[in-house]
C-alpha cells in the first residue's frame, strides 16, 4: 500500500509538511544530542574537577602538616617538605594505570621551580596568571597531550606557612625571595577522558537517532492521517464537481433538446401546413367548382395534387413513428430473404422523376451476382430511398448519385450511396446525424424536410445489425456505406444450390 501511495503523498501538502517535519526533527534530535553530550562534559568536568581538587587538599593538608611537625620536632637534616610530597606523588602515581586512571604531579613556577618545571607553555602560563591573580582559584579543562584527552586540573600551591617559605628561601639562597602567600607551585592533575568521551559521544548519538525516529514516525503517522482527510476531502469535492458537471451537461443537454423541439415544432408546423394547405385549396376547388371548367381533366391533376400531397403528409408522419418507436424499442422487423438488386430498381423508378426533374442522373453500378440477403425489405428500402433521396437533393443540376455494392472477405455486404454533391463538413456531418436538425445550405433551404432521414436510416441499419459511415467533403461530395452482418448475407441463391 505504501509504494502506490509514495508519490502522490510526498507531491501533496501533507508529504511537504511531513519533511519540513523531518527536517524540524533532525534539528531536534541534533540539539538533544549536542545537549546530552555538553551535560556529560559537564557532570564529568565537575565531578572529575571536584575529586582531584579535594585529592590535591588533601595532599597539601599532609605536606603543611609534615613542614609543622619538621620545624618543631626534626632536624634540619630531615627531608624538606617539597622532596617530601615529590616522593609522595610518585609512589601515589607508581601504583595507578596511566592510561585510564587520575595522574598527580607538583610543579614549580616558570624558571623558580625547586623539583618539576611547568609540562608545557599552557601549564606555564597557568601558574604566571596564579602569581599575579589575589586568592586564586583551581582551573580545570580539557586538553589533548599525545594525541590522548585528558581532564587537567591546575591546584595553586600557596606559602601559607614561615617555615615552607624558609624552606624555599634556603634551597634557591641568593636567587630569589620567596614571601608568604607567594605562589610557590602548583598541582597538576590529568583525569584521561578520552574513553568518556567515546561513550559520550556514542551515547548522544543513539540518543539523538532514537529521538529522531520517534519524531518522523509520529509525524508521518500525523501526515499520513491528513493526506488521508485530503484525499477524502478531494473526493469529495471532485465528486461535487462531477455532480456540477454533470447537472451542467443536463441542463445543456436539456437546453439543446428544448431548441431541437422549438425547430422541429416549427419544421413540422410547416411541412405538415404545406400538404394540408394544397389538400384544403385543391378539394374546395374541386368541391365548390371554382374554375368552372367542368373538364374531368382538370381535376383530374388536382386529385392527383391532393394524392401526391397526402402522401407526403403520410411519409412525415411515417417518419416520426418510426423514429419514436425505435427510440422506445418497440419497432419490429419483418424479415425474410430477397435479392438486393430488384429492390434497388425499385427505388430508382421512385426517386426517378425527382432526379429527372432536378437534373440529376442516377447510376446504377451494382454488380450482378449480388447474393440474397435476409433482412426487412420494406425497411431495406426505405433506408436506400432515405440515402438516395438526400443525394438527390443535395446534388446540383448535372451532377450525378451512384449505387454500387462491394462483398467482403468475412461474408458481409455493403451498399454505397456516393454523390457528387455540395458536401458536408465535419461539423456539418455531425449536425446532420441528430434527429430534427438541418444544416444550413442554399439546397437545404430548397428543399425542407423534418431532419429525420440520416438518423432514422442509420437507426434501421442498426436494428439489422449492420453499420453505417458517412464521408464527406465540402464542395466534392457525399459516400454513405450500409454495412450488413455476415448474418444476414446468404452466400447462394437457391437457384445455384439447386444445380
Amino acid at each position: 500500500m505504501l509504494p502506490s501511495i509514495a508519490g502522490p503523498f510526498f507531491w501533496s501538502k501533507a508529504g511537504r509538511g511531513f519533511l519540513l517535519l523531518v527536517a524540524a526533527s533532525a534539528a531536534l534530535a541534533v540539539l538533544v544530542g549536542m545537549g546530552f553530550y555538553r551535560s556529560s562534559l559537564h557532570w564529568f568536568e565537575t565531578n572529575k574537577g571536584e575529586e582531584t581538587v579535594t585529592a590535591v587538599q588533601l595532599v597539601d593538608a599532609f605536606v603543611a602538616t609534615y613542614s609543622d611537625i619538621r620545624g618543631a620536632h626534626m632536624a634540619s637534616e630531615a627531608t624538606v617538605p617539597a622532596s617530601y610530597r615529590a616522593h609522595a606523588i610518585e609512589r601515589f602515581n607508581r601504583g595507578r594505570d596511566a592510561a585510564t586512571s587520575m595522574r598527580l604531579i607538583m610543579v614549580g613556577p616558570p624558571g623558580r621551580e625547586i623539583v618539576t618545571p611547568p609540562l608545557d607553555e599552557e601549564m606555564a602560563e597557568t601558574i604566571r596568571r596564579f602569581s599575579q591573580t589575589p586568592n586564586p582559584k583551581a582551573e580545570t579543562r580539557f586538553v589533548t597531550v599525545n594525541g590522548q584527552v585528558l581532564l587537567r586540573t591546575i591546584y595553586p600551591s600557596i606559602a601559607t606557612q614561615q617555615s615552607c617559605v624558609d624552606c624555599h628561601n634556603t634551597i634557591h639562597a641568593g636567587r630569589y625571595v620567596w614571601q608568604l602567600n607567594d605562589v610557590v607551585g602548583a598541582f597538576a592533575v590529568d583525569v584521561p577522558a578520552s574513553a568518556f568521551l567515546q561513550e559520550s559521544t556514542a551515547e548522544a548519538i543513539e540518543i539523538g537517532f532514537a529521538l529522531f525516529l520517534a519524531c518522523v514516525g509520529v509525524a508521518f503517522y500525523v501526515s499520513l492521517l491528513q493526506y488521508r482527510h485530503q484525499r477524502a476531502d478531494e473526493k469529495v469535492i471532485d465528486a461535487l464537481k462531477g455532480r456540477e458537471r454533470e447537472m451542467k451537461s443536463a441542463r445543456d443537454a436539456a437546453e439543446v433538446a428544448n431548441r431541437t423541439k422549438s425547430q422541429f415544432l416549427a419544421n413540422m408546423s410547416h411541412e405538415l401546413r404545406t400538404p394540408l394547405n394544397a389538400i384544403i385549396g385543391f378539394s374546395e376547388i374541386i368541391s365548390k367548382d371554382m374554375l368552372a371548367v367542368g373538364s374531368p381533366d382538370v381535376y383530374r391533376e388536382y386529385a392527383q395534387d391532393i394524392n401526391s400531397s397526402g402522401q407526403n403528409l403520410l411519409q412525415i408522419i411515417n417518419d416520426i413513428l418510426d423514429m419514436s418507436k425505435i427510440d422506445a424499442g418497440k419497432l419490429e422487423l419483418r424479415e425474410d430473404e430477397f435479392e438486393i438488386g430488384p429492390a434497388v430498381l425499385h427505388c430508382i423508378r421512385m426517386l426517378g422523376g425527382r432526379a429527372h426533374e432536378a437534373g440529376v442522373l442516377i447510376v446504377n453500378d451494382l454488380p450482378t451476382d449480388l447474393p440474397l440477403i435476409h433482412a426487412d425489405q420494406v425497411r431495406i428500402k426505405q433506408i436506400l430511398l432515405n440515402l438516395m433521396s438526400n443525394a438527390v437533393k443535395f446534388t446540383p443540376r448535372l451532377g450525378s448519385v451512384r449505387l454500387t455494392a462491394q462483398r467482403h472477405d468475412d461474408g458481409s455486404i455493403s451498399l454505397i450511396v456516393s454523390d457528387t454533391g455540395i458536401g458536408m463538413s465535419p461539423d456539418e456531418v455531425a449536425i446532420a446525424m441528430q434527429p430534427f436538425r438541418q444544416i444550413d445550405s442554399d439546397l437545404a433551404r430548397k428543399h425542407e424536410g423534418t431532419g429525420l432521414g440520416l438518423p432514422l436510416t442509420k437507426a434501421l441499419v442498426e436494428l439489422h445489425g449492420g453499420t453505417m459511415t458517412l464521408r464527406s467533403e465540402k464542395g466534392r461530395g457525399t459516400e454513405v456505406i450500409v454495412t450488413l452482418p455476415p448474418s444476414r448475407v446468404i452466400r447462394e441463391k437457391p437457384s445455384a444450390a439447386a444445380a
